[in-house]
């Protein structure tokens, strides 16, 4: 289960319960599906966590764009 609040303007600061494990990710959120969470970090990295794996990828400012929940799904 993924429990959290989202705080800020652009610049977002998101507490995360994900399996009794409190993560602190700063960054503006681009896509909150029901299974992962797409960031965007400082526009250049893109973190996704889903269902406890964490996949960080360098993304240009053109390539930050929301995606499908499709997509975003392993």
């Amino acid at each position: 289960m993924i429990i959290g609040l989202i705080y800020g303007g652009k610049n977002l600061l998101l507490y995360l319960y994900f399996k009794r494990i409190l993560l602190i990710l700063a960054g503006s959120v681009l896509l909150v599906s029901g299974k992962g969470f797409l960031m965007d970090v400082g526009g250049i990295t893109n973190i996704i966590i889903n269902e406890g794996v964490f996949l960080i990828r360098n993304a240009s400012e053109e390539q930050l764009e929301p995606v499908s929940e499709k997509e975003s799904v392993f």
